[in-house]
């Protein structure tokens, strides 16, 4: 049996289009019971560790643990850490056949975040990283609790919050990573956990 035959119907599909931010937001892409067996899975199926991040000169060890999975030889490279690929687990694999197919077009990575609890977060950022392909959209799924995904102009007062729901998919285009950041912010009364997975086309292999 495939596990996306009992996908529901697309019942809410939100569109940022403003001020160089393009995001595209479909509340039910995986059914939710599949969904919550996928992130089940990927808490064994990941390469997970906890990277060092360098803030002020000082070495800190993040709270949520990330993972970097990938074709043959791909590296990513962000704040001051190189992630070695790992190959596609199977839960990985029938995801982003699915993200492939709903977007029509390929990715040969995928980043997954792992947050255990709503004290677990991102700050803000954009994915704009040199090993990644410009102009090729960021495509996030999420697993879990529902987290809020707040997206922010870096020069203007347009912000955006969109609660994720659990087997949701987000997608960033155009060029939503040179004007804007996005953050995961906490939720400290939040007590599940989430994974996102953020498919990716990197350009940079390992020798």
């Amino acid at each position: 049996m495939n596990v996306f035959d009992n996908i529901e119907a697309q019942t809410k599909v939100v569109r940022i289009e403003a001020h160089g931010i393009d995001v595209t937001y479909v509340e039910k892409f995986l059914d939710p019971v599949v969904a919550t067996t996928m992130y089940e899975a990927l808490k064994t199926e990941a390469d997970w560790h906890r990277p060092k991040m360098q803030f002020a000169g000082v070495e800190h060890e993040t709270r949520r643990q990330v993972a970097w999975h990938a074709d043959y030889g791909f590296t990513y490279r962000y704040s001051g850490q190189e992630h070695r690929w790992v190959d596609w687990s199977p839960v990985m694999q029938q995801l982003r056949a699915k993200v492939q197919d709903h977007m029509d077009m390929e990715f040969n990575g995928v980043l997954l975040n792992w947050y255990s609890d709503g004290t677990e977060y991102v700050s803000a950022h954009s994915d704009d990283e040199r090993d990644m392909e410009k102009d090729v959209p960021i495509v996030a799924i999420s697993l879990g609790a529902v987290r809020d995904f707040i997206i922010k102009h870096k020069e203007l007062a347009a912000r955006y919050v969109l609660p994720l729901a659990n087997g949701s998919l987000l997608s960033m285009a155009g060029d939503t990573q040179r004007v804007a950041k996005h953050s995961i912010p906490k939720r400290p009364l939040c007590t599940e956990g989430r994974i996102s997975l953020t498919f990716r086309r990197a350009t940079r292999k390992s020798t």
